[in-house]
C-alpha cells in the first residue's frame, strides 16, 4: 500500500478504490468517507499514526494500559494469567499485554506500562548490584 500511496501513476480515484477494495466490507460509509477525504487531501500516508492516537484515545476512555512484557523464556497462559491479573491490581486498571522474548534478560521479566518499567529481570539486578559496586 505505501508503494501505492508514494506512485504518481495512481490517481486519487484508484487510490481510494484500491484502499476500500483492501479493506472489503469492514468499513461503514463514514469510514470510507474518511478514506476518501485522506486520499483526496493527500494525507493517506499519515492513516497508520491516525489510527495509532485512535488507538490511544479509545484506550484511555475505556481505562485500558497497554503493557510489554520481555521475558527471557516463554510464559505460560496461566502464567501470563497471573502475571496480567497482578499488574491490572497495581495499576488499577485493564491490561493489554504484549509478550516478547528477549535472551539478552538472562532471567526473569522486564515489564513497561507507560511511563513505569518494572525490571524483575536478572540483567538488570546484576546492572544494579554493579552500579552499587561502583558506589
Amino acid at each position: 500500500m505505501r508503494e501505492c500511496i508514494g506512485n504518481p501513476r495512481y490517481s486519487r480515484q484508484q487510490l481510494a478504490s484500491l484502499c476500500l477494495d483492501v479493506a472489503g466490507q469492514e468499513l461503514s460509509a463514514d469510514q470510507q468517507n474518511f478514506v476518501r477525504l485522506l486520499v483526496d487531501n493527500d494525507r493517506l500516508v499519515v492513516l497508520p499514526e491516525i489510527a495509532a492516537l485512535y488507538e490511544e484515545l479509545r484506550n484511555a476512555h475505556e481505562g485500558v494500559k497497554d503493557a510489554l512484557i520481555s521475558s527471557a523464556f516463554p510464559i505460560g497462559d496461566a502464567a501470563l494469567n497471573v502475571l496480567v491479573a497482578d499488574l491490572e491490581r497495581k495499576f488499577d486498571c485493564k491490561i493489554n499485554a504484549t509478550v516478547t522474548l528477549d535472551p539478552q534478560l538472562i532471567g526473569g521479566v522486564r515489564i513497561a506500562v507507560g511511563d513505569e518499567v518494572i525490571d524483575a529481570s536478572v540483567r538488570g539486578k546484576l546492572a544494579a548490584m554493579a552500579t552499587a559496586l561502583k558506589n
